[in-house]
């Protein structure tokens, strides 16, 4: 079940910061520790967010993980140690580590833009760019919908489909894909359809005739600005991480990862765990928060 966490009520200033900066890191640094540091904590976030369905989620991207590993060697033959040949070609350990590493990051990132989803809604991102550009923000607004919109709208007509009857398939292939067609053309007539309507009611309501005024239910109070304060001192100390070299990983043509006797990969790791963890502990201390405010009801 879908529920509503703590850090979605803080400001979409806030949200938009912390995502900018997960994402960010996530693909700068390629160190092993980081990025299973990201991919757990984008895994544990999910799951808050979405419950039990998160957990089909997640297990669903392992096969994700699995074929960009598995891959990335086959395209990449760097490396000294040779595990086996496919033809002429090596299939080596330095670049299968090397796929490992995408492959987690790749995971991590696709659970974090799924808790974006989440988290940032439509009505958040209109209000972090609206003002600024009113037109660029609409538009990726529309996009960020279209595919949800579109993913539900389908369902729809199939299931409708299918209590009348149209949606069997036969043995041959044609009679397979008949029924996938007339759903297609179905969503691409209410997609057209919806596209004039909203045309027409951008129009009708003055949309572009003059200056826009903006309205927003959202503040940026004291909260807003200490999580803000402590995201930026966080990722200043990743950042002076990943310039000192604390955070250097190459996998090919030789392995070389910093250690940890490296004090600059210690101080770049907690403050990456700290930062990936600020929308979990603020979930945790309100949960804790209110199980102490029933109790003494």
């Amino acid at each position: 079940m879908n529920r509503q966490d703590a850090f979605s009520g803080y400001s979409p200033q806030v949200n938009f910061i912390f995502y900018i900066g997960t994402v960010f890191f996530t693909v700068l640094i390629v160190h092993p520790a980081f990025l299973i540091c990201s991919l757990v904590l984008a895994a544990v976030y999910y799951l808050q967010v979405r419950g039990r369905q998160g957990l089909r989620t997640i297990v669903g991207m392992s096969p994700v993980f699995v074929v960009v590993s598995a891959i990335n060697p086959l395209l990449n033959t760097g490396g000294d140690r040779a595990l086996f040949y496919l033809g002429q070609r090596p299939y080596t350990l330095e670049a299968l580590y090397y796929g490992m590493a995408l492959g987690c990051m790749l995971t991590a990132v696709i659970l974090w833009f799924a808790s974006y989803n989440r988290t940032m809604t439509s009505d958040k991102f209109m209000f972090v760019f609206g003002r600024k550009s009113p037109v660029i923000s609409m538009i990726l607004t529309m996009v960020f919908r279209m595919v949800p919109g579109f993913q539900r709208k389908a369902r729809q007509i199939t299931t409708a489909r299918r209590c009348i009857g149209r949606m069997e398939t036969g043995s041959s292939l044609q009679s397979k894909l008949l029924p996938s067609f007339a759903v297609v053309s179905a969503l691409t007539s209410w997609a057209l359809e919806g596209g004039v309507i909203t045309a027409d009611s951008m129009q009708s309501r003055g949309y572009g005739s003059g200056k826009r005024s903006a309205f927003s239910i959202y503040s940026f109070v004291k909260r807003d600005r200490l999580t803000v304060c402590l995201m930026i001192l966080l990722m200043m100390g990743i950042l002076a991480a990943v310039l000192r070299g604390g955070t250097r990983a190459s996998y090919t043509p030789e392995l070389l990862v910093s250690g940890y006797d490296d004090p600059w990969l210690w101080i770049g790791s907690i403050c990456w765990f700290v930062f990936l963890s600020i929308p979990v502990a603020v979930d945790v201390v309100e949960e804790m928060r209110w199980h102490v405010l029933r109790s003494k009801i």
